[in-house]
């Protein structure tokens, strides 16, 4: 009972600290950029700006608070180490293949006439601006994994079996980032199991973060493309799905030792709080 409530009590400031530490944020843009003709430059960009400045500002506090009062690295935590070439060409690979999968898939004419909300947030999220673009995902991409991964899908590690942290870590990602939205939470938790398999098995969140990382930039190429749905497409579709199982089977093959041990249940996978 004392892990446990060790645990929700930091789950509780840690997510209680990106809400207050976002909608600050968003009040403030609203406050100082929106309806300001000297701003509106700035504006046209959306407030992905102010989503950059919380994930530094962010990724900021969590490192001195946990410095501060538990002498504790959040990117040592996280596992900010190093992966082989063959780990890196993998995850490559497979967030490509995802990034077309997810592409095609929302081409179909009936996910496109129920289910706007993917097209929109696709708009939202992947901008028009190389370059800003490109910024954006590498800031965000560090931010998310070091926040969902490596602070609390750690921390529910120490108490929850694996596969409900990862569970519960997709129910999380779907009310902060989509308001509990069906079908974007449904797109959240398979991120959310494909992320947290690829962290626990590559024992490293640069493994997460590269996949954000390619996963969103092909994500950004394909929307521009624009390919308009056909059997070509389906037949994609298919091919996606079969080599992401066959890469994500890989990547389980060849996990590192700790994380083999980890599954046994032999030592945890993180240094704790």
């Amino acid at each position: 009972m004392k892990k446990l409530a060790v645990m929700l009590g930091n789950l509780a400031w840690i997510i209680g600290l990106y809400l207050i530490s976002i909608q600050t944020m968003f009040k403030l843009w609203d406050l100082w950029v929106v309806g300001r003709e000297s701003m509106q430059a700035i504006e046209q960009i959306n407030f992905r700006v102010a989503i950059i400045a919380h994930d530094l500002i962010g990724l900021f506090l969590y490192l001195v608070i946990f410095k501060l009062f538990y002498k504790k690295s959040i990117f040592k935590m996280s596992r900010l180490v190093p992966m082989n070439a063959k780990t890196t060409g993998i995850i490559i690979v497979l967030s490509i293949l995802m990034g077309i999968w997810m592409m095609c898939l929302v081409r179909i004419p009936y996910i496109q006439e129920h289910f706007p909300q993917f097209n929109e947030a696709f708009e939202f999220l992947l901008g028009r601006n190389v370059a800003f673009f490109i910024v954006f995902w590498i800031v965000h991409s560090f931010y998310k994994e070091i926040f969902f991964r490596g602070l609390i899908f750690n921390q529910m590690q120490k108490v929850f079996p694996t596969y409900l942290s990862i569970f519960v870590l997709g129910i999380i990602y779907g009310w902060l980032f989509f308001d509990w939205n069906p079908a974007l939470s449904a797109y959240g938790m398979l991120g959310a199991v494909i992320l947290c398999l690829i962290y626990i098995w590559t024992g490293s969140v640069w493994s997460t973060i590269l996949s954000e990382f390619v996963l969103f930039s092909t994500y950004f190429a394909i929307y521009r493309i624009d390919p308009s749905f056909g059997a070509t497409l389906v037949f994609v579709i298919l091919l996606c799905s079969v080599l992401i199982i066959y890469l994500m089977y890989l990547l389980w093959k060849d996990r590192v030792p700790s994380q083999k041990q980890f599954e046994s249940g032999s030592v945890e996978i993180s240094d704790g709080f």
